[in-house]
C-alpha cells in the first residue's frame, strides 16, 4: 500500500478538487499521511480542531462517552471519507466527538489553519466547498434520522442495505468488519438486541449469517423491512 502523499491523492478528495495544481501543492507540505494501530486515538473530545482528516485505507470510529462510561457511536468512516472538516470554519473550533482507529488505517491529516489560508485566496473555491460540504450535510442528517428515529428493524436494514458489496437478482451479500458491540452502537441498539434481531431474520429466512458475513437471501421480503416503520 502506498503511504505517499501526492497531488492526484489531494485532488480526489472532494475538500481539493477545486484547487489549483500550485494550491495542491501548497495542500502537500502541511499535510502528511499517518499510521494508526487498531484501537489508537486520532483525537479526544474537547481538544482543540486543529486539523481534519481522510481516511485512506482502514476504518475509523467517531463516538462520545456517557458520564457512565458507555460509548455511543456515531459513525464509522470508511477509506475515501473525510472527518472533522467543518470544524475549521468555527470561531474557537474543537472536536465535539472522539475519533479512533477501529482496525490499523492510514489517515490523512491536514492543517486546518493553513487550509484556511489557500481557501481565503480563491473566492470561487469556497463557494464550491461550501456546496459540497451542504450537500454531504444533508445526506448525513437523512442518514441519522434513518438511524435514530426508525425502528431497530430498519435501522438494521438500513445498514446492511447500504453496505451492500455483492448484489445478485434477489440476493446480495454483506460484510460486517467491525466489532459487534460497535455495530450494535452504531444502531442504536445493545448487543443482545442486535443479535436477537440478526436471529429472527435468519430464521424467517431473510438473511443467513456465517461469522461477519450476512448473506441476504430474499431481497424482496428484505426490502419490505425498509418499509415498516
Amino acid at each position: 500500500m502506498s503511504v505517499h502523499l501526492t497531488t492526484e491523492t489531494l485532488k480526489s478528495i472532494y475538500l481539493f478538487a477545486s484547487l489549483s495544481q500550485e494550491e495542491l501543492v501548497r495542500v502537500a507540505q502541511f499535510s502528511y499521511l499517518k499510521k494508526f494501530a487498531a484501537g489508537e486515538t486520532i483525537f479526544d473530545h474537547g481538544k482543540p480542531a486543529d486539523a481534519f482528516y481522510w481516511v485512506q485505507s482502514g476504518k475509523v470510529k467517531i463516538f462520545r462517552l456517557s458520564p457512565d462510561g458507555e460509548e455511543k457511536v456515531f459513525k464509522v468512516f470508511e477509506p475515501g471519507r473525510t472527518f472533522a472538516e467543518a470544524l475549521m470554519f468555527s470561531a474557537a473550533p474543537a472536536y465535539h466527538v472522539n475519533a479512533e482507529a477501529l482496525q490499523e488505517s492510514y489517515v490523512l491529516v491536514v492543517n486546518a489553519n493553513e487550509y484556511r489560508a489557500v481557501l481565503s485566496q480563491s473566492v470561487e473555491s469556497c463557494f464550491q466547498l461550501m456546496g459540497e460540504m451542504s450537500g454531504r450535510m444533508q445526506s448525513w442528517l437523512t442518514e441519522i434520522d434513518n438511524l435514530t428515529l426508525k425502528n431497530a428493524n430498519y435501522r438494521l436494514a438500513y445498514f446492511l442495505q447500504e453496505h451492500i458489496q455483492q448484489q445478485h437478482d434477489n440476493s446480495a451479500v454483506v460484510q460486517i468488519d467491525m466489532p459487534k458491540h460497535v455495530l450494535a452502537s452504531r444502531l442504536s441498539v445493545k448487543p443482545e438486541t442486535l443479535s436477537r434481531l440478526l436471529k429472527q431474520l435468519q430464521k424467517s429466512g431473510v438473511i443467513d449469517v456465517e461469522k461477519r458475513s450476512v448473506t441476504i437471501l430474499d431481497m424482496v421480503r428484505f426490502k419490505q423491512l425498509l418499509d415498516e416503520e
